[in-house]
């Protein structure tokens, strides 16, 4: 991609100095030109967040009902198939795996002792690789525990349409081809391409 018409010229200098670290040597050129980069968004105000997986938009929501703010998905609840977030809750509490035609996360597992096993192996050997979304669905099953069913219910029970919105939530790959009318940011569940990029 080396011409963008959904990204401003900001998005296209940030793109560029991403290609150039990677031995990419070509440039990118953003020309949308009513696309801004903001250094501050209103939290009061109306915006948009995009994550990058449906866990943390999950989470995502419930400090957002949590503060009162009327919440929209972009395609609605159910398109996001937070049932995830419950399925790692009753692993957790009833040991009751998903089936894995729906949801495939804890075949390897036959517990949820062995998950935790796992992700304590990987803080010990950072080269080993773990799916980030199991770890942090390992993380919303330990901060929220028995709160987790309530929320999902508050959630999908409290959701508006787009125009009557605080906060839009959505993730990356469904956010594909979109425009916002109202400020935008990205999460922070991103890969940290930090040391990649220092390194």
């Amino acid at each position: 991609l080396t011409n963008s018409f959904r990204a401003g010229h900001q998005i296209g200098k940030i793109a560029t100095a991403v290609y150039n670290r990677f031995g990419f040597k070509f440039k990118m050129q953003g020309v949308n030109k009513n696309q801004t980069l903001v250094d501050y968004i209103d939290p009061n105000g109306p915006h948009a967040i995009v994550c990058r997986t449906r866990a943390k938009l999950f989470e995502k929501a419930m400090i957002s009902i949590d503060e009162e703010k009327k919440i929209h998905f972009v395609g609605g609840f159910k398109n996001y198939d937070f049932q995830k977030v419950m399925n790692a809750f009753y692993f957790f509490s009833q040991g009751k795996r998903p089936d894995p035609m729906y949801d495939n996360t804890f075949v390897p597992f036959t517990c949820w002792r062995e998950v935790e096993n796992l992700l304590e192996e990987q803080d010990k050997n950072p080269r080993m690789k773990v799916d980030p979304e199991l770890r942090f669905l390992a993380s919303m099953v330990k901060t929220y525990n028995v709160k987790i069913p309530d929320y999902y219910n508050r959630i999908r029970e409290s959701e508006v349409s787009a125009s009557e919105a605080d906060i839009v939530l959505t993730t990356a790959h469904k956010s594909k081809g979109l425009e916002f009318e109202i400020p935008m940011y990205i999460h922070e569940d991103y890969i940290d391409l930090t040391k990649a990029l220092l390194g």
